[in-house]
């Protein structure tokens, strides 16, 4: 898995808002036994490792403890894979001092100017992350193998001088903060020959994290992945599809309709599955959305009108008011087969737009278990080139959704009509999809219905 894969799909595998642990969670011994397990991970800085651990606590027990530090270990991952990446280290920290405190500065003003909760953020908070992010850095091996290697004592001495000089205080001004980063990146050059660019960037990728926990830096890289990945092309230019369908022979007459993400290929992918299914005589529809990490929000509206004749699809709340929009279906020619559509944990953003909105309008039954709920959507900002170079960008989030009702999908998702376990636990996995049978069932009783 790329590292931008690996980003885009941690992306859903946690909840943006934490529900109150049970009573019995911190005493059950399979809990304590994988908590320590993460915890252990966190120790040893393999950070992969404690996240599988954490984001299998989420589903089962989730709680504010837990989403903290799964949040801690995904930043020191991305920090890892940042400091990993070739085009970071060869390109962007290639910038002189200018040129990175100029591209803080971008950084800075495209997260204050666009912000959602722009009372909530101000430069003092961003310079907050941003020291976080580079004192993290130093307690990363590979960090201080690349940039200080055998200055252990003073790396630890910077840190002590950085808590103490730049602990978080009153709010300040963008030139206030200006004139502490140059004051951080100045110290750190004096005291331990570190270069200036190396960490005004530490500062301006920690400032991301002052926004929420889906605002994130992009390596040149991974921008360049991401916006393949949403076009629905790879590395080599080919054609990924986001789309799989075919005839389910275990029914009569139903047809599956699986949608893997939501990209600028999807909605000439759904129509031509649509039209092959119905080629085929289908008369009922299975469509499964489970794992589904969203993507293109229009690109889901625009999926939920091949499927719904009237009625609300979502509002969507944007920075900007006179952006704000309530989409609505209007397509009488959309497609009116009986539906039920699969959902699970890892069904999130525009993936659950779609399903919430088949819910809410009565139009389809959801079967599986509660969806992810990121009930917020991301732009991408392409950063500045400095002198030809490509500085990467920026994934901020711009826009929140709502429900067809106005439910906010943050912390709650979307409940399934019918709640179901995709295997049985292992001791008694029979390796039979029981999502998908009861998907199926509900499909059948439709059709009973309507004899």
């Amino acid at each position: 898995m790329t590292a931008t894969s690996y980003l885009w799909r941690s992306v859903a595998l946690v909840s943006a808002a934490a529900c109150l642990a049970t009573a019995s969670a911190a005493d059950d011994p399979s809990f304590r036994s994988l908590r320590d397990q993460a915890l252990a991970h966190e120790r040893s800085a393999e950070w992969d490792k404690a996240l599988a651990v954490y984001g299998a606590l989420i589903r089962d027990q989730n709680s504010p403890q837990i989403q903290d530090r799964y949040q801690h270990c995904l930043r020191r991952y991305w920090q890892g894979m940042r400091h990993q990446d070739e085009s970071f280290r060869k390109e962007v920290l290639s910038l002189d001092y200018g040129q990175a405190l100029r591209l803080y500065n971008k950084v800075r003003d495209t997260l204050l100017d666009n912000a959602l909760d722009k009372k909530r953020i101000d430069p003092a908070r961003l310079l907050q992350k941003g020291i976080e992010e580079l004192d993290a850095a130093f307690a990363q091996p590979l960090f201080c193998q690349l940039h200080l290697p055998g200055k252990h004592a003073e790396i630890q001495a910077f840190r002590d001088h950085l808590k103490r000089k730049f602990a978080a205080n009153a709010p300040m001004s963008r030139a206030q903060v200006e004139h502490q980063i140059r004051e951080i990146a100045l110290a750190a050059q004096d005291m331990l020959q570190l270069n200036p660019t190396v960490t005004i960037l530490e500062l301006a990728c920690g400032a991301n994290h002052a926004i929420d926990n889906y605002t994130a830096y992009l390596t040149p890289h991974q921008f360049r992945e991401l916006c393949d990945m949403l076009k629905g092309e790879t590395n080599g230019g080919m054609f990924i599809r986001s789309v799989v369908a075919n005839v389910e022979m275990k029914g009569p007459h139903i047809g599956y309709l699986r949608i893997l993400s939501f990209q600028d290929t999807t909605l000439q992918e759904l129509d031509e599955a649509l039209a092959e299914l119905a080629k085929n005589g289908v008369k009922g529809l299975i469509l499964d959305l489970r794992g589904n990490p969203g993507g293109l929000i229009e690109v889901a509206i625009e999926s939920a009108k091949r499927f719904l004749a009237g009625g609300v699809i979502a509002t969507v709340e944007n920075q900007d008011p006179k952006f704000s929009t309530v989409y609505h279906a209007r397509g009488p020619a959309a497609c009116n087969w009986p539906m039920t559509v699969l959902v699970d944990g890892d069904t999130a953003s525009a993936a659950e737009v779609l399903a919430g909105a088949l819910k809410e309008n009565e139009r389809a039954r959801l079967v599986g278990q509660n969806t992810f709920g990121k009930g917020c959507t991301q732009s991408l900002v392409k950063l500045p080139a400095a002198n030809g170079v490509p500085t990467g960008g920026l994934r901020i989030t711009v826009a929140r959704f709502f429900s067809p009702k106005g439910h906010a999908y943050t912390s709650r998702g979307v409940a399934p009509d019918t709640v179901v376990a995709r295997f049985k636990p292992d001791m008694m996995d029979d390796g039979v999809d029981h999502q998908f049978a009861e998907a199926l069932a509900d499909l059948q009783r439709q059709f009973g219905m309507m004899r």
